[in-house]
């Protein structure tokens, strides 16, 4: 809004600056205003400056910070930490966080919340130049099958520890 003073001349009020406007010829100069600020600058919202961060982020920080953010959201996204502690991120080149995940349905969940735990995890490892890519697993063949019936978890349990197996020929054990 414009500021207005009265002035001298018979209490008239006058405007304290010109009313100016933008031109797209401008813009497209790239004489107009910029929407991305510049480190020192008010960010567009004008809350707090932006202040360009380039800490050096290592895999066990992302697993601290992703760990932080996780446990921040349990009460009240309970899905997406489900998510969070199920897919471990992987640290790439360039500075981006890669996660693979089993299903689109994750996908959505994790897309849905990325700008809010992008900006936890730059303010948290300070560095404001990390990115998030995600992925569905394509082979399920990693992942072992959940076993539910007790035939199936003994024979899960037998390929974790073979003696299982003499023990259960040795006491002639049957599963009901």
């Amino acid at each position: 809004m414009q500021e207005v003073k009265p002035s001298a001349n018979g209490g008239k009020l006058e405007p304290k600056a010109a009313i100016t406007s933008l031109s797209l010829k401008d813009l497209m100069k790239g004489n107009g205003a910029s929407v991305s600020p510049t480190p020192g600058q008010a960010s567009p919202s004008g809350s707090e400056p932006y202040i360009e961060m380039n800490e050096p982020v290592t895999q066990q920080k992302l697993i601290a910070a992703w760990s932080i953010y996780a446990n921040k959201i349990k009460s009240d996204n309970m899905r997406l930490f489900s998510i969070l502690t199920s897919h471990a991120p992987e640290l790439q080149q360039d500075h981006v966080i890669f996660i693979e995940l089993a299903s689109s349905m994750q996908e959505d969940e994790l897309l849905k919340e990325k700008p809010v735990m992008m900006t936890l995890l730059k303010k948290e490892l300070q560095n404001s130049h990390l990115q998030l890519r995600t992925a569905l697993r394509k082979d399920d063949s990693k992942v072992p099958g959940k076993v539910f019936t007790a035939a199936d978890k003994l024979e899960a349990m037998i390929q974790k520890n073979a003696a299982l197996a003499l023990l259960k020929q040795q006491f002639n054990l049957d599963l009901d």
